[in-house]
């Protein structure tokens, strides 16, 4: 029965999976670089605040 099933279905089923697989890693390499933009901006924003409360006016 499944493999009956299966004689039938498998190319709909391949394309279905190789859409799902490019439309999902699109995805994901979006979000990751989404993600990736927003911590190297907070990271550089920390760093800024940091050194400017480091330094004084007397300093320069």
């Amino acid at each position: 029965w499944i493999t009956d099933q299966l004689s039938t279905l498998w190319q709909p089923f391949l394309l279905g999976s190789v859409v799902c697989g490019v439309l999902l890693g699109a995805l994901a390499y979006c979000l990751t670089m989404l993600y990736w933009r927003w911590w190297v901006g907070r990271q550089w924003r920390r760093r800024k605040h940091k050194s400017a409360a480091h330094s004084s006016p007397t300093d320069q």
